[in-house]
């Protein structure tokens, strides 16, 4: 029998490593899927029309200082390209010589040419780099990167069901999205046993930390009485209950406070609920 009951708390002790590891493998899903969610929309993104809008406006611009550079050279005197060179010096003709090409007046021209042609035009602002996506990439990636966000969720959603069915305790995050816990569709298809299954954790909790009370207060209020008995005479027998009462209390009060972080973290987990209900419009019961 005994080597039963050791075999028995073996087996439940690996379950509980085992669950612990699927725990914080699906939690770290869970943080991968919104980690790259949150990156993605803190990235760049343009529209097309306004990227194009951006590109043929820096080509009329262009245009116009080449157009009146251009003009202006026309009217004083006769047309040389090398006249769009830098002078850095003439030769004994007066042509000027060395110098590299005033890429300024280059570009100028290539855009006065490019707002002529709109076939080349269209061809720029396809080659052209973005430095970003599109909206309508941003918006498909962003799409694709929430429903694998999602799907991470119900993953660990189903994981604290299935455990907690079997009879273990598993500390649920408090940022799990109330959509994925309710099952929520719409105003009229939503699981409403999640909501009164995390109304009644709650009201459990609540319970067990009243009893928990109860106990630390009877035996603080023992273990005074023992130690008005014992006086200064120090029974041996007196002196051990006290000692046992200490360790109990030591127990219950590390049993409260843990019992105080669970009803924090499940109070806050049905407070967001009730909030998302009553942000798509559905009227619930707040009380708990």
């Amino acid at each position: 029998m005994a080597n039963s009951v050791k075999t028995a708390i073996k087996l439940f002790e690996g379950a509980q490593t085992d669950v612990g590891a699927e725990q914080r493998r699906l939690n770290k899903n869970v943080d991968d899927a919104m980690a790259a969610t949150r990156e993605h929309e803190a990235a760049p993104r343009y529209s097309e029309t306004e990227f194009a809008s951006a590109v043929r406006e820096q080509a009329r611009r262009g245009a116009e200082r080449f157009a009146g550079a251009f003009q202006n050279h026309l009217l004083n005197r006769e047309l040389s390209l090398l006249d769009l060179m830098p002078v850095h010096a003439r030769d004994n003709r007066g042509r000027p010589i060395g110098g590299p090409p005033n890429y300024d007046v280059l570009i100028d021209g290539f855009h006065f040419l490019l707002n002529a042609n709109p076939a080349a035009m269209a061809a720029v602002i396809e080659l052209a780099p973005r430095g970003g996506s599109s909206n309508q990439e941003w918006n498909k990636t962003l799409a694709e990167l929430k429903a694998k966000h999602a799907k991470a969720e119900v993953a660990l959603f189903e994981f604290y069901e299935e455990t907690e069915a079997a009879g273990f305790k598993p500390t649920r995050r408090p940022d799990l999205s109330p959509r994925v816990i309710l099952g929520f569709a719409d105003q009229d298809n939503w699981n409403k046993q999640s909501l009164e299954a995390q109304r009644q954790r709650c009201a459990e909790l609540v319970g067990a930390q009243t009893n928990l009370s109860r106990k630390r207060a009877e035996s603080v209020q023992t273990r005074m009485k023992l130690e008005h008995l014992v006086g200064d005479t120090r029974d041996p027998k007196l002196t051990a209950e006290i000692d046992q009462l200490k360790r109990d209390e030591e127990t219950l009060n590390e049993r409260i406070l843990a019992n105080e972080k669970q009803i924090s973290l499940n109070g806050k987990i049905f407070n967001r609920l009730v909030q998302f209900l009553r942000s798509e419009g559905v009227i619930v019961d707040v009380r708990l």
